[in-house]
């Protein structure tokens, strides 16, 4: 469990108010961004959900760090075409912040659990089920 410091007292029962705050990335800093992933082979996704897990770190000092991000599970068409409903499932990214990794090791790792998540896309789709008997 990630145990993110609050900035005040929480109140005893939950209330799902919340509030959005917009604002705009330069267009220098994410070129510069996607050129060091580009520099290690990485994508920007990748970069950036690296640089994530180092601030989610930074705010917790926890050793390990887990993101998951989400991967559709539609290759089949053909076999899903009939089935109505979003097939999803979530990629677990743990970075492990123990032995002092630098931001170059972490990018790899993310990187590593990626592509072998990607490589096997197709043995994450849901199972589907005989029809049932008439």
């Amino acid at each position: 469990m990630l145990e993110l410091p609050s900035d005040r007292p929480r109140p005893g029962s939950q209330s799902f108010r919340g509030q959005t705050t917009r604002f705009l990335i330069d267009t220098a800093l994410i070129q510069s961004v996607e050129m060091l992933g580009q520099r290690y082979g990485a994508t920007l996704f990748m970069t950036l959900l690296a640089t994530f897990s180092i601030l989610l770190h930074r705010y917790t000092a926890q050793e390990k760090v887990v993101v998951s991000s989400p991967i559709g599970s539609r290759n089949a068409a053909s076999a899903l075409e009939d089935t109505v409903g979003c097939f999803a499932n979530l990629v677990p990214f743990c970075s492990d912040f123990a032995h002092g990794s630098s931001f170059v090791e972490l990018l790899a790792r993310i990187k590593q659990v990626a592509l072998n998540h990607y490589a096997q896309f197709d043995y994450l789709r849901p199972r589907q089920t005989a029809p049932l008997m008439q």
